[in-house]
């Protein structure tokens, strides 16, 4: 038994809000992973991040954007243009991240009321 189990089942202060808690976490990370997979999920992510970089960032994206149209397809690999656009592109990879870990937690709290509320 770790000092971590032994320290839940001996706290009397201890009400099942750790467990609780590590529940939600369980079910927040099976949701991530599961919205990351499904389309739908991804598109409505993208939905709620759309607009929300700085209007520089904006900015630079379309300038690489152009400038990749002048980059023949066989020059690309290895290319500044290329590594300007991945960086763009990590901003935006966050984003839509950030706005799956907030809607899988939405959804994990959702259904731990229901579930509480049925039990009841």
């Amino acid at each position: 038994m770790s000092a971590h189990d032994y320290w839940k089942t001996t706290d009397p202060r201890d009400d099942g809000s750790r467990e609780r808690e590590e529940a939600r976490d369980d079910l927040v990370l099976d949701l991530v992973a599961a919205y990351s997979r499904l389309p739908a999920k991804i598109a409505e992510a993208d939905l709620w991040a759309d607009g929300m970089q700085s209007g520089e960032h904006y900015s630079a994206v379309e300038r690489a954007l152009a400038d990749l149209h002048a980059v023949e397809p066989a020059d690309l690999l290895g290319s500044d243009v290329l590594s300007r656009l991945y960086r763009l592109a990590k901003v935006h990879a966050a984003a839509r991240s950030e706005q799956i870990q907030i809607m899988a937690e939405a959804e994990a709290d959702r259904l731990l009321q229901d579930a509480a509320r049925d039990a009841a």
